[in-house]
């Protein structure tokens, strides 16, 4: 568009908005469009940048994070990992509509600086922490309780890159917004009250030109706590910038605003959009980044068939949405201990015997052959489901693979006799004959035991499996307490 290319006016108006040396005390954010960065925005915007190839049928996308944390000169201070991983998840719900996910990648990096710890308050100080030791092909978060704004980010044509995020504004219980807002710089996203490239009309006439160059997010003639109701309803009125507009209705719910932190809480579709071209086409990078994760060992290296073993795995750059298999099957994940132990509970088995175990994350995949052994399950019954009169309650019997079971539920007193294969003193209570019961090649058989009794009582759950051999083995007994 013309107006694009009439950069001389739009510098010799904004020239008044050169940054001052001394940073503004009471800014919520430090990420601006500034007179020399105008001119580069809007060449990337006539580009059609943003408008390029469609990146749906790349799927999710994953990018990686470095959480640099600034500490005492002792060492002491700084923010908790716990406020770096709700971060994390506070980026996640809100770039989730935009198909994008983050992860920490490696372990949390630490800053011993008073300087940065007590005395931040310039541009060139604010860029010289951005610029400790960067991790290449990550955004480079650093956390100080010192910066005079809530949050600064960089765009693409920025000089120096990297996010500095105020901790009193990152995670907190009424703050969720402030870090997505940041990371919506990143990717070119602007403010939606943005003036350096014109102030945009309400009547969205020059929505492409002007303002936040997005059309879908409506004219802001810049949000606050003074114009934002406690619900989240802008209470500012006012009249257009433009002839003939009409009165401002802008969107308090939206992250690139100035609205309170907690109404923020969506991008539009438009910004969406925007942020993942920026990704794709001018963060490629950030696609392959951090480091594939070191496998080294797990402990305990063996365990039931049955699955549910606790298991250790330990190694390096683990990354903080990282996924354990065994042979394929994902595990539940029980504890991650920074970037180099993982703690998982194991799936079932298919079969006993020696298994791959591997860990998976964005940055690639690491596996240790053979490194776990199934083994034959103990013989043992359980049951889950409710004891109320006329609900299923399902059994659960484990033992060796393909081993034959009988079951039985009686009254208290009950007795299964190892005497001989099925020997039961009371009759079964189950619609499956105990000869018709197999264990599966995981050592594992469920069935289902509808619930009956007129009165309150206790019955017994036992059964006998008959071991490869060994012979018949008694499992152990489990009751239910029967409700009518």
């Amino acid at each position: 568009m013309s107006t694009h290319r009439d950069l001389l006016g739009v510098l010799v108006v904004f020239a008044t908005l050169l940054c001052s040396p001394v940073l503004a005390q009471t800014e919520e954010c430090g990420s601006f469009v500034r007179p020399g960065e105008v001119a580069g925005l809007l060449l990337l915007e006539d580009s059609g940048i943003y408008e390029g190839p469609e990146t749906l049928a790349l799927g999710n996308l994953d990018v990686p994070l470095t959480f640099h944390v600034v500490r005492r000169s002792d060492g002491t201070g700084g923010l908790a990992q716990s406020r770096l991983n709700q971060a994390v998840i506070d980026a996640n719900i809100a770039f989730a509509s935009a198909g994008i996910a983050f992860f920490q990648c490696g372990e949390t990096r630490f800053i011993d600086s008073d300087a940065f710890y007590f005395d931040i308050d310039t541009t060139a100080e604010t860029n010289a922490l951005r610029s400790t030791n960067p991790v290449p092909n990550t955004i480079n978060v650093y956390f100080s309780p010192n910066v005079p704004y809530c949050g600064i980010s960089s765009f693409t044509t920025s000089s120096v890159q990297g996010i500095v995020m105020n901790n009193g504004c990152t995670a907190t219980s009424s703050n969720h917004s402030t870090f997505p807002h940041e990371i919506g710089h990143y990717f070119n996203l602007y403010h939606t009250h943005e003036t350096a490239f014109g102030t945009e009309c309400t009547s969205g006439s020059n929505c492409g030109s002007a303002g936040d160059l997005v059309c879908d997010t409506p004219a802001d003639p810049r949000l606050g706590s003074g114009n934002v109701s406690t619900q989240c309803f802008y209470t500012g009125g006012g009249t257009g910038p433009c002839g003939g507009d009409p009165g401002y209705s802008p969107d308090p719910l939206n992250f690139m605003s100035y609205s309170r932190s907690n109404c923020r809480v969506r991008f539009s579709t438009q910004q969406d959009n925007r942020a993942r071209s920026t990704l794709v086409n001018l963060r490629p990078g950030l696609l392959s980044g951090c480091t594939p994760p070191n496998l080294v060992s797990i402990a305990p290296g063996s365990g039931f068939l049955r699955g549910g073993t606790a298991i250790t795995l330990n190694g390096a750059d683990f990354a903080s949405n990282a996924s354990v298999r065994f042979e394929g099957v994902t595990a539940e994940i029980l504890q991650r201990i920074g970037s180099t132990s993982i703690v998982v509970a194991t799936p079932p088995g298919a079969s006993e015997g020696a298994v791959d175990v591997a860990v998976n994350q964005p940055s690639g995949s690491d596996v240790l052959a053979g490194a776990f052994t199934y083994t034959q399950n103990p013989v043992e019954i359980s049951w889950t489901g409710s004891g109320v009169r006329g609900s299923n309650i399902t059994i659960r019997v484990y033992g060796p693979a393909n081993a034959r079971v009988g079951l039985a539920v009686g009254a208290p007193g009950m007795i299964v006799k190892p005497c001989c294969t099925f020997c039961l003193d009371r009759p079964i209570d189950l619609a499956v004959r105990p000869s018709e019961l197999m264990l599966g090649a995981n050592g594992e058989a469920a069935v289902q035991w509808q619930v009956s009794g007129a009165d309150f009582e206790t019955k017994n759950i036992q059964g006998v499996v008959v071991v490869p051999g060994v012979g018949p083995v008694v499992t152990n007994c489990q009751s239910v307490t029967v409700f009518p």
